[in-house]
């Protein structure tokens, strides 16, 4: 089932797309623009005050809850406060989606038994809000993506993939495109989606999202150059001004991937050290693993210095989320 945890992963790449469409008409609530300040304890307390007040953000505070149990890692307080949102009508889509989320969640961490009905509740919830809501990208691309990487017995399915595709095709070809890529990859194999990436990947984009998504596709797939050009796209759109989360994610991209090539470490020590400076949400899948990037990166040149302290920043944070982090940074500090 380690394909749920890794799905997950990139479903919350930008916590913020789902956690802004989650405020429908409160988007000025106090707890939400803390939400959006990442003043995460805050909100926390707040959104409990209204749960016991039994207020007009009863279900708002539930929502936020489950995410914010979501983005700890904390499966069973996410399913929890999902469960007692869903009992309420009506359903939105960042709702099911979130449901989707929570139960993934939960499903890592508990036994195989029960992790593949939790499995199959996760893709449930991503394939309705897809179905309900049929011209919502973004719950298109979620349930496509579920049904891709899920084995048919956790709810996965190819057919209603290649479905799922064709509709997303059909409204919004430029957010088809790599997962027609993906498609390939889990049909045809890597190579053929190599070939399909080569050429979507040079046609022009309109959201930076879909050049970063092409840029890690050949990162993974150890094609450097074409990952370096897509980046570097995106880093000339941050040039004149344009932001975003993977704008800004593509300066730890290429910051990350100079310093292991070795061929420009000044520069990856530059781009990473803007990355942090950019960086304050302690949820981003990259926060912590950017800036023990960083410091590996001091280490070797010898700023014995700036290594220690940043390390010793690392250590104070709350990171307790993300176990493989803990894990890098115990293995960083034995060393």
């Amino acid at each position: 089932m380690r394909f749920l945890m890794m799905f997950l992963c990139c479903l919350l790449s930008s916590a913020s797309y789902a956690l802004e469409s989650l405020a429908g008409t409160f988007q000025q609530d106090p707890g939400v623009l803390l939400i959006e300040s990442y003043q995460y304890e805050d909100a926390e307390r707040y959104f409990n005050e209204q749960l016991a007040a039994q207020s007009d953000r009863y279900k708002l505070s539930l929502l936020y809850l489950a995410k914010l149990a979501v983005l700890r890692d904390d499966g069973q307080k996410a399913v929890h406060f999902i469960e007692q949102s869903l009992a309420i009508e009506p359903h939105g889509v960042a709702e099911m989606m979130l449901a989707g989320d929570a139960y993934c969640t939960r499903a890592m961490q508990v036994s195989m038994f029960r992790a593949l009905g939790l499995g199959r509740k996760c893709g449930y919830w991503y394939s309705k809000a897809a179905e309900t809501f049929p011209e919502h990208i973004t719950a298109l691309r979620t349930a496509i993506e579920f049904h891709l990487e899920a084995p048919s017995i956790a709810g996965g399915s190819m057919k209603t993939a290649r479905q799922l595709l064709d509709k997303l095709v059909a409204l919004s070809e430029e957010d088809a495109r790599i997962l027609q890529v993906s498609f390939i990859k889990a049909n045809d194999g890597a190579q053929q989606a190599v070939v399909e990436a080569n050429r979507l990947s040079t046609k022009p984009f309109t959201n930076p999202r879909t050049a970063y998504d092409f840029a890690v596709f050949f990162k993974q797939q150890k094609k450097p150059e074409q990952a370096m050009t897509l980046f570097n796209q995106l880093l000339e759109e941050r040039a004149k001004g344009a932001e975003s989360w993977h704008i800004t994610d593509a300066l730890f991209q290429v910051g990350d991937m100079l310093l292991t090539s070795g061929s420009n470490t000044g520069e990856g020590i530059a781009l990473l050290e803007q990355y942090v400076a950019a960086s304050t949400d302690i949820y981003d899948r990259h926060y912590f693993w950017s800036r023990l990037r960083l410091a590996e990166a001091y280490q070797a040149r010898g700023d014995t210095l700036k290594h220690k302290d940043l390390v010793a920043f690392i250590q104070s944070s709350n990171y307790s989320h993300d176990s493989d982090f803990k894990k890098a940074l115990d293995a960083h500090v034995a060393n």
